[in-house]
């Protein structure tokens, strides 16, 4: 388990007097010092029932709740890029587990 820095990404409307507006707005929490482990092909048939080029579990002291979950390369000025939706969010005794589905090239893999 490697332990790194995690943003935790919500989104929300943003606050508009036009009704017809449904502009969605990003904010992010940066969680310091996340386990982050690599999810090998049995855990991943285990928690999923299929197996992905790539998967991590991501492990948060506390209770956390988020949409997106970014990395190291995850750029706040642009909120939308290199952000990987949450599969499954599992919350256990004092800490909150993130399974986040990613696959070969980077882009998230759905299905």
């Amino acid at each position: 388990m490697i332990r790194q820095p995690v943003y935790l990404i919500t989104e929300h409307e943003a606050h508009s007097n036009d009704l017809l507006d449904h502009t969605k707005v990003s904010e992010f929490k940066l969680y310091p010092d996340a386990y982050v482990n690599d999810m090998g092909a049995s855990k991943q048939f285990a928690i999923f029932g299929k197996i992905y080029n790539s998967a991590k579990v991501v492990r948060l002291l506390g209770e956390w709740d988020a949409k997106y979950l970014g990395f190291s390369d995850y750029d706040t000025s642009k909120p939308k890029n290199n952000r990987y939706p949450i599969t499954m969010r599992r919350v256990h005794r004092g800490r909150t587990d993130f399974y986040v589905v990613i696959s070969k090239d980077g882009t998230v893999n759905v299905g």
